[in-house]
């Protein structure tokens, strides 16, 4: 998410930079992005609480600017467990986020800007632990973002005619803080299998996007998914 908004934010985008907790961060972010003479505003965005979308969008509306684009690539972390021992919990998280707020936030975005100038563009950030075959013990989260891949084939297919462009992105590891979620055993196996022992870079992986949103499809597609693999 920082990378996008700081390679957006150098090709000439206003960024809006959601965050949850992390204010210190994102306004230190859009301190770095302002000394660019960048633009980027930092606007709450509690994805676990579907109910409280609608005001972030308020905020954002209230800055008069509009909106072009939507990239979704916050996640609860994985949690790793086995098929027999996935906790309820563990799906209702994964759903609140990848589903349920992401159809809030498409469905606000599509009623206050992009249906009124029939176009826009919605990135959805998936991963490639879903296969197929989908990874082992990542149930929940697995079945999260095939829920979120759902919901945006569905914004898709029904406001695609209408000008809406819907993008979904796979990416292998990626060196970003959720690694940590993973043992230490199971990521030196993952390198060992790619090329020179190296992940994705989360720069590399906002490069992808921000090329696709320099450069949406030009022909009526209503949803493509793109692989990023590590060079």
């Amino acid at each position: 998410g920082a990378d996008v908004v700081r390679l957006a934010s150098r090709l000439g985008w206003t960024v809006f930079i959601g965050y949850k907790n992390g204010l210190d961060r994102a306004n230190i972010l859009a301190h770095e992005v302002q000394s660019w003479n960048g633009k980027a505003f930092p606007v709450s965005f509690c994805l676990d609480n579907p109910n409280s979308i609608e005001e972030s969008i308020d905020t954002v509306a209230q800055r008069g600017l509009g909106l072009e684009a939507l990239v979704l690539c916050a996640s609860p972390t994985p949690t790793l467990a086995s098929f027999t021992k996935v906790q309820k919990q563990e799906f209702l998280d994964q759903f609140a986020v990848n589903a349920i707020s992401v159809h809030r936030i498409i469905v606000e975005c599509w009623k206050r800007f992009f249906s009124k100038t029939r176009k826009g563009h919605v990135i959805g950030l998936l991963s490639a632990a879903m296969g197929p075959p989908p990874a082992a013990h990542m149930c929940s989260y697995i079945a999260g973002k095939r829920a979120m891949q759902a919901v945006l084939e569905c914004a898709a297919i029904e406001l695609g005619k209408w000008g809406l462009c819907v993008t979904g992105f796979s990416p292998t590891y990626t060196e970003t803080p959720m690694l940590t979620a993973f043992p230490a055993p199971m990521l030196e196996m993952a390198r060992s299998e790619r090329k020179n022992g190296q992940f994705l870079t989360s720069r590399e992986v906002a490069q992808h996007i921000v090329e696709r949103l320099e450069n949406p499809p030009q022909s009526e597609t209503y949803f493509s998914v793109q692989e990023i693999v590590a060079p």
